[in-house]
């Protein structure tokens, strides 16, 4: 026995080298010191990703429109009512009053989907729960499609939520780029303005009083439903109040639907960061304006900008600022003048401030800033170059606002604001308008620091003359375009100045216009923000 395992040993040994001998040569596998490569992870299917592009697996199972969201609760069964938009690319937006949901889906054989949830309670996106579902075969026949499924999630695999989608009928039978095309204005509820126009080529463009522009581009994916599907760029956005500028910057998709019996869409996009909630009505009955150059604030004219007449309001607004994450040690409050001319000045508790704006055909305005510390303010304001609003002409019954920002010279935000009509004294103008010979008389005022006394007497016919005790002279004139705004403008050259506490002689001589009010009462009150080239200044006179 001993003898024949060797022989078989032998005869193995002799076969192995036998087949490791001829002229071919195996590589040596291993003598290489490369890592493999690994095969590239694929890029998840999300809604912020990929292109405005139909979804073949779709077909007609899964209906572009509108539909009636309900998410229910798997333990107790409470539901929430909201509204869900999907297209033919496979995005689908869930939007309840806290929350927004983003998914990109696509059909298996078994006509079913699942896909990664983009989802937030707050603006923020979360990660980390799944939706699936299909269309629901048990609904009658003539009953508009339903979709119903599950939220799970993916750390528990738990039911997080159940949901169902039933499809609604349209508001309109046809939906084009010419019948969407408009400019569409709102403001949400963190005070926050954005405007979209949407072109009748598909082109999207915007801007937001946080900082943000706007720029992509539309598709319509059903002319017999009422949804439209976007993507666009956001730049140059500021911080909001919890959420830094450079997270709300970046491309965005979105789907919406255009409500035709009252002209407003309502927009729903993510970055797959930040998510975005629009609704806004249409500008498209009021006048569009060719953009032009604005005339200087300090310009010899009181002409009329047929823009506030048609999109803002002129009279006095309180102002107050929104805070921001990096919020100043004092937020600022105080006073905003708008004039029928465009120009509009500003008095706070740190800074006073001057400029002449004209609201374009996106309904906003922008314009440069001209501005001094209030003297009677130990914080110096941000450095501002810039102010940015939008107004809120949508027609409501409350007061009217405007809301905005205020950047410096990078065009980075500094400040964001909102401002809104005073109508304390809408009835005594509206039964006696203010008229230049009705404000005539004496007006003198004292301010500090520095106890500086000005005097100002007004003519009849509304010339100008006075001085305060740093030895300013006033010469000018007074204006008054419609008395029912309760709004007076000046045009004054100051001369033989000495310095104030925080601007030399020199900076305070000069050309000016003023912008202010009259408050009635025994005795009425002139206020008036004076602004030139290198200074301004404000006066709050009492009538002599």
């Amino acid at each position: 026995m001993g003898v024949k395992r060797v022989a078989m040993i032998m005869a193995m040994f002799a076969i192995l080298v036998g087949c490791g001998s001829g002229d071919s040569k195996e590589p040596d596998l291993g003598s290489s010191t490369e890592a493999p490569v690994p095969e590239p992870v694929p890029e998840p299917r999300l809604f912020s990703n990929g292109q405005l592009a139909v979804e073949p697996t779709l077909g007609s199972e899964i209906p572009v429109g509108t539909y009636q969201y309900t998410s229910i609760n798997p333990d107790g069964g409470d539901e929430t009512i909201g509204i869900a938009l999907v297209s033919d690319s496979g995005r689908m937006a869930l939007a309840l009053t806290n929350r927004l949901s983003f998914a990109r889906i696509a059909l298996d054989e078994s006509n079913r989907f699942e896909s990664p949830l983009e989802d937030t309670d707050t603006a923020i996106a979360e990660s980390g729960l799944t939706i699936s579902g299909r269309r629901d075969n048990g609904v009658p026949e003539g009953q508009n499609p339903r979709i119903s499924g599950t939220f799970v999630n993916n750390d528990s695999q738990t039911i997080s939520r159940n949901y169902k989608l039933d499809l609604q009928e349209p508001d309109s039978d046809i939906l084009d780029l010419d019948t969407l095309a408009g400019t569409f204005s709102g403001t949400d509820k963190t005070g926050i303005g954005t405007v979209f126009s949407i072109g009748s080529d598909g082109s999207l463009i915007g801007s937001g009083t946080a900082g943000c522009d706007y720029a992509g581009q539309i598709r319509i994916p059903d002319a017999g439903r009422d949804v439209f599907e976007a993507s666009f760029v956001a730049s140059n956005c500021g911080p909001t109040d919890s959420i830094p500028g450079a997270s709300r910057d970046g491309a965005y998709f979105a789907l919406g639907r255009l409500n035709n019996a009252t002209r407003s869409i309502t927009l729903f996009a993510t970055n797959g960061s930040v998510a975005l909630r629009f609704t806004g009505n249409s500008t498209a009955s009021e006048d569009q304006v060719v953009d032009e150059e604005v005339p200087p604030y300090t310009a010899d004219d009181f002409d009329v900008e047929p823009t506030i007449a048609a999109k803002l309001e002129s009279g006095v607004y309180s102002y107050e600022d929104v805070p921001l994450d990096t919020a100043p040690a004092v937020l600022e409050s105080g006073l905003l003048f708008v004039s029928d001319t465009g120009r509009l000045a500003l008095v706070t508790n740190t800074r006073l401030a001057v400029a002449r704006i004209r609201v374009n055909d996106v309904d906003t305005f922008t314009d440069d800033l001209i501005q001094s510390r209030n003297p009677e303010s130990t914080e110096s304001p941000s450095e501002a170059a810039t102010i940015f609003g939008t107004p809120n002409n949508n027609g409501s019954s409350s007061n009217f606002t405007i809301a905005g920002s205020l950047l410096n010279a990078e065009e980075k935000l500094e400040n964001r604001y909102r401002a809104e009509r005073d109508t304390t004294n809408d009835a005594t103008y509206n039964s006696s308008p203010l008229t230049v010979a009705g404000i005539a008389g004496t007006y003198s005022g004292t301010r500090n620091p520095g106890a500086i006394t000005t005097t100002i007497t007004i003519s009849t016919t509304g010339e100008v003359t006075g001085s305060d005790t740093t030895g300013c002279a006033f010469v000018g004139n007074t204006n008054i375009n419609d008395g029912r705004t309760g709004i007076v403008e000046m045009r004054l050259t100051v001369s033989n100045c000495s310095a104030s506490t925080i601007k030399t002689g020199a900076e305070r001589n000069g050309t000016y216009n003023g912008v202010g009010d009259v408050v009635p009462g025994l005795p009425s009150t002139l206020r008036l923000v004076l602004g030139s080239t290198t200074n301004v200044e404000y006066l709050e006179l009492t009538e002599q």
